[in-house]
């Protein structure tokens, strides 16, 4: 028994280390994450976990298309709770136990963790997702409300509890306005608060702003015209480091499901930002963001730049509102169609 695990755990180290050096690029979506984070989590390798967890923070590295490793990690359950487009196939709820039992031990062996400590409390988050389901509201039963709300205060009490390091660390904040937001009741003016506490300590750490854009989103806290004057605060803020970047990724957020184009949107603008989300992160999701939205509205010329960088036989199809009618229009576009007639 003793010679198999330390084998197994050899193996996994083995692995760890062959793809470290890449993981810039091994580690390109929250799935992968996910999947490394568990398979350290069930070989009980803590040490290996915080040195690369530690490693994203110092180095401030990111997955290709910009999103910082460090919040991949943090985020690595919200892949099982159906709340994101990178969502996969539900575990058992034996394996949520497995995951609990492991992080606690974690906890109990380095209380001093930052990445244990922020990790339990984002479990119970997205656990309560996973209880919520992924109903509409009104089909959710009273006993998975509850059972969200249980989690979500446990959530809240872990994050209340921390000091030091763990509370000034960037992933904090993060937990909490993702709580924040989650916790249903009008809580703007406290969300505001921590919101700007976060990103004048944190002005580059992109989910910061990607969660508050979806705060103010009319579905949740906000309305058309507080989620705009969000975005464009948020903009004034990046701009000395990221120009109109964020410009649009928020507003890339904001469309991802609709088939119909925020009248908001300024189309130079985002294609400028655009063109340099993917002069800095070229990777393939970005470029098909780019493509779908230069479709959209019509653009051609940028249309068939972008297009020339993604894998047309395997398209991301959440980046194009999973409409694979959508894709293939836009396709057909790029292919044929005439310069500022937008695609039928």
């Amino acid at each position: 028994m003793t010679t198999t695990h330390s084998l197994a755990r050899w193996l996994l180290s083995a692995l760890i280390l062959v793809v470290q050096p890449a993981y810039a690029d091994a580690l390109a979506d929250q799935t992968d994450v996910h999947n490394r984070i568990t398979a350290l989590l069930d070989a009980r390798s803590f040490a290996e976990l915080d040195a690369q967890m530690d490693a994203a923070r110092k180095s401030h590295s990111t997955a290709p298309d910009g999103t910082p490793l460090l919040q991949l990690y943090y985020s690595a359950f919200t892949v099982n709770c159906g709340c994101t487009e990178h969502s996969i196939a539900e575990p058992d709820a034996l394996q949520w136990v497995r995951w609990r039992q492991a992080l606690e031990q974690w906890r109990r062996l380095a209380p001093q963790s930052i990445n244990a400590q922020i990790l339990y409390a984002t479990y119970h988050i997205s656990y309560g997702e996973y209880a919520r389901g992924t109903d509409y509201a009104k089909d959710v039963r009273p006993d998975q409300w509850k059972m969200m709300q249980t989690y979500l205060d446990r959530a809240a009490t872990l994050l209340q509890s921390m000091s030091g390091p763990a509370r000034e660390d960037r992933g904090w904040y993060a937990a909490k306005l993702r709580l924040l937001r989650l916790q249903g009741i009008d809580n703007r003016h406290e969300y505001v608060l921590l919101w700007q506490e976060a990103t004048q300590k944190y002005p580059d750490y992109l989910p910061l702003y990607t969660l508050a854009a979806g705060y103010f989103e009319p579905r949740w806290m906000g309305s058309e015209q507080e989620e705009k004057a969000l975005i464009e605060h948020a903009v004034a803020l990046t701009q000395s480091f990221w120009g109109e970047s964020l410009y649009a990724r928020l507003y890339a957020r904001d469309m991802r499901y609709d088939q119909t184009l925020d009248p908001a949107v300024d189309w130079p603008r985002m294609r400028k930002g655009f063109e340099r989300v993917v002069h800095d992160f070229p990777a393939a999701v970005n470029y098909s963001q780019y493509a779908r939205f230069a479709c959209q509205y019509g653009d051609l010329k940028a249309l068939r730049s972008a297009v020339k960088h993604i894998d047309s036989a395997q398209p991301l199809i959440h980046t194009w509102g999973y409409s694979r009618d959508l894709f293939n229009r836009c396709m057909a576009y790029a292919k044929s169609g005439t310069a500022n007639k937008k695609p039928v």
